[in-house]
Formats: structure tokens, C-alpha cells, sequence
């Protein structure tokens, strides 16, 4: 799972230069969706609209025929630039006197995020967690240390006051890139706290923890107010085939994932996900005889 700060340069309608230290990449396209081409390769972005998240696909430029990347030098001034316009994260003594201890906490932890100080930034986090934007932020460095136990804790905390969400991110005019991978070609990015970011972040700690009825029901939850979504559906008919097997109602579970794969994009990973999940579903009921 990474994590980082960036700066998005826009040139044109559809055509941005982002910075960040990887390097510089150019975007092109319209908003929503993306092909980025950079140092790294080609990727290839699919925004879910409202919710401040997005779903990328990778694939290097070694298996692709394509012009090489930038020079070393170039992606090292790139590096810089992007280092120098990085938010400055840091509260003066008199602005400590009239600065809540939550919003205290709240910037510390970024800072010491920055610093690469991952514990300290968690418990900056953990010291207010009645503050939900730090809350959530918490809960993602515990998902990245694997403390699943406090992830869960803290997203559970942060999911109490979702509608709050985002107003520290806006006061101080912070953006983030959190990726949560899916599959090994696929992952999701979080911009800023939402609901639904926040809930995908759980379904991950519920994994993690084996506790896979609560994991069921946040991805039948999701499912339900998006069924469009479809690495949602992917996690879903995951775990179904996981509690699916000798369970009484088998073979209505198996059915379910069956009906997951309908009208999917085939070409799409998700939807190849999906498609060799419903082939053994379909494999599964045969044996049963139904």
C-alpha cells in the first residue's frame, strides 16, 4: 500500500503534468478517465465519480514496445521540484494557542508521515480519535503497519462521523494519493476521506483480522449502493467462494457469484476476475448436482 503527496499541473482540458517523487508523468484524457505515461510505464486510470477515488491498471514499459522513458536526470529534477512545492506541515508557537489539540494532532501526524516516522504519525492519529479525518488517515498507516486490530478500530472510529470527512483536508488544502491494491495488476486510490473510502479501507482490516461476516456485510453494503462498482464485486464473490464452501446455503451462495460476472467487460482484469470466479461457481454446483 503506498502514500505520498502530489502536485497536479494543468496545461490543457484533459492534458495535466503531475509531479511526485517518482518522477514526472503526463495525463492524458478527460476527467474521470486516464492514461498517464511515465518513467514507470504506462497507467491507465478509471475515476469513480464523488466518492475522491479512482482505479488504475499498470503495465511497464518493458512489455510494451513504446518510446522509453525520461532520462534519469530528468525524473531527478522532477523529484526535486515536487519536493520544494510539497505542503508545508508545520504549526508556529503562537498558532499552537489557538489551535485545537485535534487539528494539533491532526498536522503532526502528517508531518511526521512525511518524515517517514510511521509509528510516531500513527499515535499522533490514535491521540484524537474522535477526529475524523485523522481517524481515517490512522486507520491507513495501521493497515500499512499491520496492526489490523487498531486499523479497524480507528476506521470504525472515523465511519461515526462521516459527515465530516474531508474538513481538515480542505482547511489546510492537503491532497493525498493512498493506494489500497486489489489484485496484482489493479488498485484502488483514495484523494480524500470518504465513506465509502473509508469503508473499502475496513473491508481490508476485517480481512485481515478473519472476520469474514464482517467483511461480508460492508461489500454487500457497498455492492448495494453501487453495483457498478466492479472491484466491489470482485472482493464479493471472493469472499463468497470462501464461505461458501459446506456452508448450508452452498449452493445459493455459489449462485451469487455466478450472477456477479453478468456483464462484465471480459478484456477488463475485474472482469476476467469475475468470469474465472463464475467458472468455479459453476464447477462448484455441477458437484453438487444443481
Amino acid at each position: 500500500m503506498g502514500f505520498r503527496f502530489f502536485k497536479r499541473i494543468q496545461l490543457a482540458p484533459g492534458i495535466s503534468i503531475n509531479l511526485s517523487r517518482s518522477g514526472v508523468s503526463a495525463s492524458l484524457g478527460p476527467r474521470g478517465a486516464k492514461v498517464t505515461l511515465g518513467p514507470r510505464g504506462i497507467r491507465k486510470t478509471v475515476g469513480l465519480p464523488g466518492t475522491g477515488m479512482y482505479y488504475t491498471t499498470h503495465s511497464s514499459w518493458k512489455s510494451k514496445k513504446k518510446t522509453p522513458p525520461p532520462p534519469p536526470e530528468e525524473a531527478s529534477a522532477a523529484e526535486e521540484e515536487s519536493a520544494a512545492e510539497e505542503p508545508q506541515l508545520a504549526l508556529g508557537f503562537f498558532d499552537r494557542l489557538v489551535t485545537p489539540e485535534n487539528e494539533e494532532n491532526f498536522i503532526d501526524g502528517l508531518r511526521a508521515f512525511l518524515e517517514g516516522e510511521l509509528e510516531k504519525a500513527l499515535d499522533f492519529f490514535s491521540r484524537s480519535p474522535e477526529c475524523p479525518d485523522g481517524a481515517f488517515v490512522g486507520g491507513i498507516i495501521a493497515l500499512r503497519l499491520e496492526r489490523f486490530a487498531e486499523a479497524a478500530d480507528l476506521l470504525c472510529r472515523a465511519l461515526d462521523d462521516a459527515d465530516k470527512f474531508g474538513s481538515l483536508f480542505d482547511r489546510y488544502e492537503i491532497e493525498l494519493d493512498i493506494a489500497l491494491p486489489v489484485t496484482d495488476e489493479v488498485e484502488l486510490h483514495i484523494t480524500r476521506p470518504s465513506r465509502r473510502a473509508a469503508m473499502l479501507a475496513l473491508v481490508e482490516a476485517y480481512q485481515a483480522l478473519g472476520d469474514y461476516d464482517g467483511t461480508l456485510d460492508l461489500l454487500q453494503e457497498l455492492y448495494e449502493e453501487d453495483p457498478g462498482d466492479s472491484m466491489v464485486r470482485v472482493s464479493l464473490a471472493e469472499i463468497l467462494l470462501e464461505l461458501s464452501a459446506g456452508a448450508p446455503n452452498e449452493a445459493e451462495l455459489l449462485r451469487q457469484i455466478a450472477g456477479l460476472a453478468d456483464g462484465v467487460e471480459p478484456e477488463s482484469s475485474a472482469g476476467q476476475a469475475l468470469l474465472d470466479y463464475r467458472k468455479l461457481a459453476g464447477e462448484r454446483l455441477r458437484k453438487l448436482g444443481r
